[in-house]
This record gives structure tokens, C-alpha cells and sequence, in this order.
């Protein structure tokens, strides 16, 4: 199968202004923050520091952008951040034997 953001990474560019020196539009923006491991190699055989640099070749917002960010989920997730770890019993749990009758079994002081 052939890899659309390889196929098109060396025909497409960012648009430039007519003078060369102001680029009008920006770049395709890939793991903004950093790529923990450029080495990661993604479902499409393509490292995550490759794609990176593919993404130079690409206007932001376009539809190759827009594909070649779906790989940041493997290449720079964004951090799970659980403010509220336990929803169960936010309070704490008032009987740790108490078993309800869904957990089949399972007191609430084991889940």
C-alpha cells in the first residue's frame, strides 16, 4: 500500500510570499512539544522523527497536515491527567465489606 504522506511530502510545500521571504501560511504543525522517542516506528513503517520532518513539507490545517497528525497519538501522546483518580467513592468509602450486588462479589474496599 502506498503511503499517502510519503507520495505527496515531495510535491507539495507551504505557500510563500512572492518576494521568498515571508512565509505566508505555516507549516504543518507535529508534536509540538517534543517527540519523546523519534524512533517509534507508526502503523505506517514511518518513524515518528520522520514524520516530523515531513511535516515541514506541509501547510497547517491541510488535508495531509490533517493525516500526518493523526500519528501524534503514537509519536507524542498528550498525558492523561486524572484530576479526580477514583469516582467510585470520591469521598472515601464508608464500608469496605459492603459488596453491591453489580461488583458480583467484590467488596467495595477490593475494587
Amino acid at each position: 500500500a502506498t503511503n499517502p504522506t510519503s507520495t505527496v511530502a515531495a510535491t507539495a510545500s507551504p505557500t510563500v510570499a512572492a518576494d521568498d521571504t515571508t512565509t505566508t501560511t505555516t507549516t504543518c504543525i507535529f508534536c509540538q512539544d517534543g517527540i519523546p522517542d523519534p524512533m517509534v516506528t507508526i502503523s505506517t513503517g514511518q518513524t515518528c522523527g520522520s514524520i516530523k520532518l515531513i511535516s515541514a513539507d506541509h501547510l497547517n490545517g491541510s488535508e495531509i497536515c490533517k493525516l500526518i497528525q493523526e500519528g501524534e497519538t503514537i509519536c507524542c501522546p498528550k498525558p492523561i491527567i486524572d484530576t479526580n483518580a477514583c469516582t467510585f467513592c470520591p469521598d472515601g468509602i464508608p464500608d469496605e465489606d459492603f459488596m453491591p450486588v453489580s461488583a458480583g462479589g467484590i467488596s467495595c474496599g477490593e475494587v
